[in-house]
């Protein structure tokens, strides 16, 4: 079960990394 919790924590963290950096593609683009 240990386990099944690391790996949705791992796709958590790589899904709002991802998001995160749209967001600042988003930004430099807007500047």
């Amino acid at each position: 079960m240990i386990h099944e919790k690391l790996t949705n924590t791992v796709k958590l963290t790589i899904i709002i990394w991802f998001h995160f950096e749209h967001l600042i593609a988003e930004a430099i683009l807007a500047m």
